[in-house]
């Protein structure tokens, strides 16, 4: 990847969302006639379940089916380069919010804007500069555009993820419309590909030649626990939400993101440094071992202009 990049401060603005889980471990002894229940040790255990990213000293950007997943339960964001280290500054989260002025579904997963914040109950330590957050321009962006991806999960060429944060170049493949289409080109394509019509579409062991290049087949669409499809069909007519929701494929230094990395950021780089102008959605993930299980694509929700509003006026952000 470009050292410019390998070496930015603003990565470090990136961290893990961890959700609590305790077991209760309740020892049983008799007293007389009674049984007295006493809980005798609580072990806890932080798990890992989304991505985020600091845009304030105690606000945090994330996708909004990570929130919804997430509720009623313990929730903390980690700062770490790597996630399995141990290491890292740990925040509870107080609460969280959702841009409730754009749409509330349709498109990708019927997610519409996936958009969310985590705030914090206090500032991370050290000196952790926020990301800025911008507004996509979808008038002044273009099919092909260079973007980047930051996640824990990410993989190149089946490997199996080390738990490092990692950062990767994207290519911009469609604004709207049926983005499947642009992967598969036909819907013959994706229903060889399909080894079932149920949930989400099963994906045979399978590549097909579909013009200039080989066609990936993917396992499933994965959204970090939401529901599939009724049908191929109905999973192959997805459309993205114009203004709203894009959808990329490997780039240059490219990964794929994979269960975990969703509310990860989408960046670019600007005058001023790394720049987030969106979060993971979902992506799409190839047939194969747990070690190749992801690779074939990404949906990212953007940062439109009621987005940043509402990050603006309710929110507060770097600047």
């Amino acid at each position: 990847m470009p050292d410019l990049l390998a070496s930015d401060p603003y990565l470090s603005a990136v961290g893990i969302l961890e959700q609590r889980e305790i077991e209760d471990d309740v020892e049983q002894r008799e007293i007389e006639d009674d049984v007295e229940q006493r809980e005798i040790e609580d072990d806890e255990r932080w798990v890992p379940f989304c991505t985020g990213s600091l845009i304030g000293v105690k606000t945090v950007l994330t996708a909004y089916h990570c929130v919804k997943g997430s509720k009623g339960k313990d929730v903390r964001f980690r700062l770490s380069s790597n996630l399995k280290s141990g290491m890292g500054s740990s925040i509870n989260v107080l609460n969280s919010d959702r841009d409730r002025n754009s749409p509330l579904d349709g498109g990708y997963m019927n997610q519409g804007s996936d958009v969310a914040v985590m705030e914090l109950e206090a500032e991370a330590d050290g000196p952790i500069e926020p990301l800025d957050v911008r507004v996509l321009d979808m008038h002044r962006v273009g099919k092909d555009e260079p973007f980047y991806g930051v996640g824990y999960y990410f993989q190149r060429n089946g490997t199996i993820p080390d738990g490092a944060r990692r950062i990767a170049g994207f290519t911009l493949r469609a604004t709207d419309g049926r983005f499947l289409e642009d992967a598969f080109l036909t819907k013959e394509n994706f229903e060889q590909c399909s080894a079932a019509a149920r949930l989400t579409p099963k994906i045979s062991a399978l590549s097909l030649s579909g013009g200039p290049f080989w066609i990936r087949c993917p396992l499933s669409i994965s959204d970090d626990g939401q529901s599939g499809f009724p049908s191929i069909e109905d999973a192959y007519q997805q459309k993205l939400l114009r203004g709203y929701q894009v959808w990329l494929d490997d780039g240059p230094d490219g990964a794929q993101p994979c269960k975990g990395d969703s509310g990860g950021p989408l960046l670019r780089q600007t005058e001023r440094g790394l720049a987030v102008y969106g979060v993971l959605s979902g992506s799409v993930s190839l047939v194969g071992s747990d070690s190749s299980g992801c690779g074939f694509g990404a949906v990212y929700s953007i940062v439109a202009p009621k987005t940043l509003k509402w990050l603006q006026d309710e929110h507060h952000l770097r600047r």
